[in-house]
């Protein structure tokens, strides 16, 4: 049976979703300095996190270049040597997908619309 083409799939409802989000403002813009990083501790309380991450074992990379080689390659030194292992990298080249990865490979489709909409609901509440 065909799929209705006036339907929208569950991962384009998420992509919407995701996509409301976005702000026009720029990185100049000094109207929310410093609330942003603040939130983020909010956010992390809201979804009751706060006891799993602070149990992770967290390398945050800076700087101006080569930041997605160097985590790619920390990553795949970290998992030969028997770690298991999360990579977030941004921006992405096609699909939001492509930031996330767990021991190695991509998230699936499946998980990430678990993960979004687990937090989505939550956030949003």
């Amino acid at each position: 049976m065909a799929q209705d083409p006036t339907s929208v799939s569950p991962y384009d409802e998420a992509m919407d979703a995701l996509s409301s989000l976005i702000t026009q403002k720029s990185r100049a813009d000094q109207t929310n300095a410093g609330l942003r990083f603040e939130l983020m501790f909010d956010y992390v309380k809201i979804l009751d996190l706060e006891d799993s991450i602070s149990k992770m074992k967290i390398i945050h990379v800076a700087g101006t270049k080569g930041k997605g080689s160097t985590c790619t390659f920390t990553e795949a030194i970290l998992r030969n040597c028997g770690f298991r292992t999360g990579l977030f990298t941004s921006p992405h080249l096609i699909d939001v997908r492509e930031r996330f990865r767990l021991d190695g490979e991509d998230i699936s489709e499946e998980k990430f619309l678990a993960y979004f909409w687990w937090c989505w609901d939550r956030l949003k509440a």
